[in-house]
């Protein structure tokens, strides 16, 4: 019995993961989370969500923006403890006006954070908006401040990679 059962388990995954052709499918991402952005008054007709993505395949995190289920735009995370310490997002919301995305990061005596404000007009997002926070634990020193962007960056010339720093 457990042979025809080990048997039975085989021949599932392999049809699983081979096609007709031959060719193996294999999903190698993860949704970690999806944001799904409601407000037909900002949006239309248009239907917008944004996927918090691993790639097991390179170890990436990613942040993608679908519209109407169609990507159109991906923002490609540092790498924790490699290309920033301990980076993590912390949350991706709806705003009344588009979304905000939190990420973090840093270890040690430096503490960093920043949150993004993307604002939708003329049938885009646009970064409007980060706040900066910083602590350096050693001399209790803690630094907050509102950046307003101008002019507002389009979504699609984005790079998260650009607003983090390395301590």
């Amino acid at each position: 019995m457990q042979k025809v059962t080990y048997i039975v388990v085989l021949f599932l995954f392999v049809s699983c993961v081979v096609k007709s052709n031959n060719t193996t499918i294999v999903d190698k991402t993860d949704t970690l989370k999806c944001v799904i952005l409601n407000d037909t008054a900002v949006y239309g007709i248009n239907k917008y969500q944004l996927l918090y993505l691993y790639n097991f395949d390179d170890d990436r995190k990613t942040i993608e923006l679908q519209k109407n289920h169609t990507t159109i735009k991906i923002i490609a995370l540092p790498k924790a403890d490699m290309e920033a310490k301990n980076f993590s997002i912390d949350t991706i919301k709806e705003t009344n006006k588009g979304f905000e995305i939190k990420a973090s990061w840093g270890g040690g005596f430096w503490f960093c954070s920043r949150v993004f404000n993307f604002s939708f007009y003329n049938n885009s997002f646009y970064l409007n908006k980060i706040i900066v926070w910083h602590y350096y634990m050693q001399t209790d020193d803690e630094m907050s401040k509102e950046e307003i962007i101008t002019p507002p960056i389009e979504i699609l010339k984005f790079d998260i990679l650009n607003y983090i720093e390395q301590y």
